[in-house]
């Protein structure tokens, strides 16, 4: 077979696919009754994002409430809300393409019911990959099934796969189709993230067995507690811990920390100490805010259980922090998290956090008990006559736990003999430890 007569099949199969769009264009510039479809079409989208601007609070409002629900479930309920416009526009253009159905003839709705199977497949396919945890995979499948349903909306589908079938590779002895290599790309992702996915229920099922100790259910858990601390002009006051790395390299660094969290089991974040409670001393806060709420979605989708730093009790008005916290994204993140790097006892961050909480709905947050033993004294670098506070355990209520966030024996900063800021500081941790006794 000549080069000629190899191509042949492709060329046919091109022109095939050439003449329907051409057929598709023709319908559409066809004056009447299929220029009110393209109308309806199109006016769906401003009144889907109309609708989602009356229902996105109460929708919010109501997921709060959701206390108890698998993190699967919530993770769904996250990306639907952040999608709604488009969820509303699947709900709403097949009620009109039903409708239409019944009062018409069917040739009459026919535009209307392509678009509809082609958002459908896109929104099912947008909220099924959120079940699968690796992005390469997850990018693979979706775009897969992507491509697969909006050839099959436009009956396409047949003369895709001729052409797919119709070129093939040799290596020595084998011979498979383009075909036959992107269906097993497919399978063997479909068979990676269904193990994946099995995998974290056996994880869970050893968690929750009380056939096993304690000791064995906490390695069944894999849980890793990570503080995320590198965002844009870090300390917009210039004090102990400025830095930090430009918004596009922040947002990169984001995706590769959520990346490396995929695949250790559950893992706990708390994102940017002090960085919402100093936002007002920053020149753009807004940019600020929106570049958090990035690294909130980015955590979300690698399903990373994420808590946004809201300062202490010290530092900003409750009222102020939770209008803050809430343009950061703390509604996609499981809460907030407060007191980290400082001193404030128990009771004084507890009260505090609960008003932050209240004024968002009843948000959950983690207290830092790690240096809040004998309380603060309005000094927050190195202060002298501190001790450990209590030690890791579970809250109730709002409150989800005590936490050890920033390590005892960390250095505040060169000030009172210490070294600079982050540094391990061998007396100060010995100091914390015996002046709570241990």
């Amino acid at each position: 077979m000549n080069e000629t007569e190899a191509l042949t099949p492709l060329a046919e199969a091109g022109q095939s696919i050439w003449a329907d769009v051409l057929r598709y264009l023709h319908l559409v510039t066809i004056p009447g009754w299929r220029q009110y479809q393209i109308f309806i079409i199109l006016g769906l989208i401003p009144l889907a994002y109309l609708l989602q601007f009356m229902l996105a609070s109460r929708l919010d409002a109501w997921a709060r409430r959701r206390e108890g629900w698998p993190k699967w479930r919530l993770r769904l309920l996250i990306h639907v809300r952040n999608r709604l416009a488009l969820f509303l526009y699947v709900a709403m253009i097949w009620a009109v393409y039903l409708l239409l159905q019944q009062v018409t003839w069917p040739s009459r709705s026919q535009m209307i019911g392509v678009v509809a199977t082609m958002v459908s497949v896109w929104a099912v396919v947008g909220l099924l990959a959120r079940l699968i945890y690796n992005r390469l995979l997850r990018r693979i499948i979706s775009w897969a099934l992507w491509i697969s349903g909006t050839l099959y909306a436009l009956n396409l589908d047949g003369a895709a796969k001729k052409i797919l079938a119709d070129i093939s590779f040799s290596f020595g002895t084998m011979s498979f189709t383009l075909l036959t290599l992107l269906q097993a790309v497919i399978l063997i992702a479909l068979m990676l993230a269904v193990a994946r996915i099995v995998t974290r229920r056996a994880g869970l099922g050893l968690q929750h067995n009380e056939d096993l100790s304690p000791s064995m259910r906490v390695l069944a858990a894999k849980g890793v507690q990570l503080v995320v601390y590198g965002i844009a002009d870090r300390d917009c006051q210039g004090g102990e811990s400025a830095g930090g790395l430009p918004p596009d390299a922040y947002r990169d660094w984001v995706g590769a920390v959520a990346d490396g969290a995929r695949g250790i089991g559950t893992t706990v974040a708390v994102l940017e100490p002090d960085a919402v409670a100093d936002a007002g001393q920053c020149a753009d806060a807004d940019s600020r805010l929106a570049l958090l709420h990035d690294a909130v979605d980015t955590l979300a989708d690698a399903h990373v259980t994420t808590y946004v730093d809201g300062g202490h009790s010290d530092w900003v008005d409750p009222q102020e922090m939770a209008s803050r916290l809430e343009r950061a994204g703390v509604g996609d993140a499981r809460g907030f998290a407060t007191n980290v790097s400082f001193y404030a006892d128990d009771a004084q961050e507890r009260a505090y956090a609960e008003a932050v909480s209240q004024a968002l709905g009843g948000s959950h947050y983690v207290i830092d008990t790690g240096r809040n033993g004998n309380g603060a004294d309005g000094e927050w670098c190195n202060p002298p006559g501190r001790a450990l506070g209590r030690t890791p355990a579970a809250g109730d209520g709002s409150l989800d736990a005590f936490l050890w966030i920033k390590p005892p024996g960390e250095s505040d900063g060169s000030c009172n003999g210490g070294p600079p800021a982050g540094q391990w500081w061998d007396e100060r941790a010995l100091d914390l430890a015996r002046a709570a006794g241990w």
